[in-house]
């Protein structure tokens, strides 16, 4: 019965939060670490205790917490400490893990409210979600002394390893990404939040009321240049739908011409997406730092069986040699 009504409350936050006026991102905002010129960056340290306790608790095949946390921080916990970790842990197994961190109504909204708070201060209380806020609080002062130190150092390397770069391309970059979307970037930097986990070490967005960005730390930093890609490929979140903008309508309106259902198309917004990103990346990595990349999609096999047909046309609308229409028709014909 407790579980339920925290679950019922959860439907009923989100709702609260998103009336409230959104905040822009600011120099002066927490955790802030630096900026380009289409990007803030930020190492927040509420949201990263969230994700952290969400990406730890996601972790079903392990048990002990020996395994879970990483040894430099378990060593150093007391057995008090350690239980007070697994009770976090339970709830977060219990109350938190069934919802998507991006899509999910309650995490969306939390996201976006809980950067707005300072970590020098305890989080305001909610009566709609009293256990989740109050065991932040309690909890706080513990992931601050023996996690906290090591997460931030972690996100701060992958920072500085990257952000030269980024600000070096970033620029050529969006304009291959906006002429290939033909949908103009976002006037406002894009906020990006560094986290060291995420869910199963995924980055993602969210794009309403603005894009926000969460790049994980602990896994998407290699090989060289694949943080890289993913910020840009999150970032093209905003200028790439599945149902409007130029790609997704391109898309729908081919489908249509062929006879062909939505919901047989409904993911190629995305694959095109992780194929325009991924060749752009491919090119300014390559030619700015020598290496023979390979796109994200390729290692990982995102999309795999839709791939070599992606491959073999949309060269030629990359190249300004083709429509977009055109293309798309040669890879929805059978």
């Amino acid at each position: 019965m407790k579980n339920l009504m925290i679950f019922f409350s959860f439907l009923i936050f989100p709702a609260l939060l998103k009336s409230q006026d959104y905040v822009h991102p600011q120099k002066t905002d927490d955790g802030y670490i630096g900026e380009s010129t289409y990007f803030m960056f930020y190492n927040h340290f509420w949201l990263n205790m969230n994700h952290y306790l969400f990406g730890t608790a996601m972790r079903e095949d392990e048990t002990s917490l020996e395994k879970l946390v990483d040894a430099k921080i378990v060593n150093r916990l007391s057995s008090d400490e350690k239980a007070e970790v697994e009770k976090m842990l339970d709830f977060y197994r219990k109350n938190m893990v069934h919802e998507d961190l991006r899509t999910g109504d309650y995490q969306y909204a939390f996201k976006r409210w809980v950067v707005q708070h300072s970590a020098k201060k305890p989080l305001p209380s909610f009566d709609q979600s009293p256990e989740h806020i109050s065991l932040l609080n309690q909890f706080a002062p513990l992931f601050r002394k023996k996690f906290w130190k090591e997460l931030k150092k972690a996100n701060k390397r992958v920072y500085k390893s990257n952000i030269k770069l980024v600000k070096k391309l970033e620029g050529e970059a969006v304009s291959r990404l906006v002429h290939l979307s033909q949908t103009e970037w976002q006037k406002e930097k894009i906020r990006v939040d560094l986290s060291y986990l995420s869910k199963r070490g995924r980055p993602y967005t969210t794009t309403r009321p603005t894009t926000h960005i969460l790049m994980e730390t602990e896994l998407n930093h290699k090989p060289v240049g694949n943080w890289f890609e993913l910020l840009f490929h999150e970032a093209s979140h905003h200028i790439i739908y599945p149902s409007r903008n130029f790609v997704g309508e391109i898309i729908l309106t081919v489908a249509k011409e062929l006879n062909i259902e939505p919901r047989y198309v409904r993911e190629l917004w995305h694959i095109y997406l992780f194929y325009f990103t991924g060749r752009v990346s491919e090119a300014l990595l390559e030619k700015e730092l020598g290496i023979d990349y390979e796109l994200y999609m390729v290692r990982n096999q995102v999309y795999n069986r839709s791939y070599p047909k992606v491959d073999k046309f949309m060269p030629a609308y990359l190249e300004g040699k083709e429509s977009l229409v055109e293309v798309t028709k040669k890879i929805l014909r059978k």
